[in-house]
């Protein structure tokens, strides 16, 4: 059996700038997506029982889905909203809190940002923001 990692801890840092360092306060949960490879239908005459498939030379960019407790005054969520609102790139860097701290590093764009939930009961304000990533992530460990 592999080592389990527990996912508390794991922090987002971002900037409009590359190598950001910032953490994101407020995070609830992160979904990574996308980055998938397709597969190219290669069966031709002496296939025998099953489609044959081999994999496309390119693949899609990652996409990340992020829940925050939202603060509207806290700088990092705006700067997060503002560069929605600009269309500007943005960098994102994903960080594990396992031993060798894996880190995804992340260029591209905020594409959507939009509060969730709003519920005057709790208080709790939460938005909800994807990030799609417009070239391969960078894997450091």
């Amino acid at each position: 059996m592999s080592t389990r990692i527990a996912t508390k801890g794991t922090i987002i840092k971002h900037a409009a700038s590359a190598s950001p360092v910032p953490s994101l306060d407020g995070i609830r949960s992160i979904q990574v997506g996308d980055g998938l490879r397709a597969m190219i239908n290669a069966t031709c005459h002496d296939s025998v029982t099953t489609l044959e498939y081999i994999p496309a030379p390119l693949r899609d960019t990652a996409s990340l889905t992020v829940r925050l407790a939202h603060d509207p005054a806290d700088t990092d969520h705006e700067a997060i909203r503002a560069a929605y609102a600009a269309a500007t790139k943005y960098y994102l860097t994903l960080v594990l809190p396992d031993a060798g701290a894996a880190q995804w590093a992340f260029s591209g764009y905020i594409t959507s940002f939009i509060p969730q939930e709003m519920n005057p009961e709790t208080g709790l304000l939460e938005t909800v923001f994807t990030y799609k990533a417009d070239t391969a992530e960078t894997f450091t460990q």
